[in-house]
């Protein structure tokens, strides 16, 4: 590959119009033996003296004169290219977004991010994709743009952000025989418990608060995801441990009942993920601020114009999780 810089281009082209070593590093700002040096690189790469001193300056030579042209308008890309800022319009764009969730990111996060989209951004669409261990090879490799929820198995070069603190409650079905509002924990152990079990995902993270406090529940159903969860519980004795989100989605949609637990798990930290190659994306940056403001207040999303200034800060930070 050639070694051809802009300085080169410009030292070129100024040394065109000027025909003076000596005004062209003045409007340069470079030494006179600076730009002799980079006329030596210049004979050098294009085989040909270039410019011949003359008593009227620096003359170009045929060769010079025929690439000249070429050399302005690869200065004008590079510049144009250096100074274009990237814009998103949300109202008009037809951008797709892909994402990564968990089931529970599918049941509590998407519904209100589509509710936001709809109204601020009617032609964008989504892909979703679930959380895998291919997950951070595809938002490294762009195949995937944003990754939502408690993600475990992310390493170095990606960012995160909190989108909120997530607590828990049990959730059992109405007319339990023996669990009421306020269970005991002598209560909540006698019973038999279905778990969901999906590594790398904020269930994980509550099986593993649970052995930390020494909590050993009898476990009489383990499940793959939570999508059976309801039909299971409104047909059985059996007490559920979910996010309280979740937990208030199945009293008002399923008509079960949540309840306080007998003791205090650590809340989980919900966070979007994304690879530092697309930190300066400007759709992804508006969608990842759209992201933080739907989930902070819960609630209807106000007219969100797109200004840098009013970005979130995204900090870029080694994840840690819990071990």
């Amino acid at each position: 590959m050639v070694d051809f810089n802009i300085k080169l281009i410009a030292v070129f082209t100024e040394l065109y119009r000027t025909k003076s070593v000596s005004v062209t590093a003045d409007r340069l700002g470079l030494t006179p033996s600076s730009i002799s040096m980079s006329l030596g690189r210049l004979r050098t790469l294009f085989h040909d003296p270039l410019f011949v001193r003359t008593a009227q300056g620096m003359e170009a030579t045929p060769r010079a004169a025929e690439v000249v042209l070429r050399l302005q308008q690869a200065a004008q890309l590079v510049e144009a290219a250096l100074e274009e800022r990237p814009s998103f319009d949300p109202a008009v764009s037809p951008r797709e977004f892909r994402i990564a969730t968990t089931d529970l990111g599918e049941v509590i996060l998407l519904p209100l991010l589509m509710g936001a989209l709809t109204r601020l951004a009617p032609k964008v669409t989504l892909q979703v994709f679930h959380v895998s261990k291919d997950t951070p090879r595809q938002l490294q490799e762009g195949d995937i743009d944003l990754a939502l929820g408690c993600i475990v198995n992310l390493e170095n070069g990606f960012f995160q952000q909190n989108i909120f603190l997530e607590n828990f409650v049990g959730v059992v079905r109405p007319g339990h025989p023996r669990i009421g509002d306020q269970p005991t924990l002598v209560d909540y152990l006698a019973e038999q418990h279905v778990v969901v079990s999906v590594p790398g995902s904020g269930h994980a993270l509550i099986e593993k608060s649970l052995e930390r406090r020494g909590i050993r529940r009898t476990v009489a159903v383990q499940l793959p995801s939570s999508l059976a969860l309801p039909t299971i519980l409104v047909q059985s004795d059996l007490v559920v441990t979910v996010p309280k989100r979740l937990g208030h989605l199945f009293s008002t949609v399923h008509g079960l009942r949540s309840f306080a637990l007998p003791f205090v798990l650590d809340a989980i930290p919900v966070k979007q993920y994304w690879h530092e190659r697309f930190q300066y994306d400007a759709s992804l940056k508006w969608l990842r601020h759209l992201i933080v403001e739907t989930f902070r207040s819960d609630a209807t999303v106000g007219v969100l114009a797109y200004q840098d200034s009013r970005l979130v800060r995204d900090d870029r930070r080694t994840l840690e999780f819990e071990k």
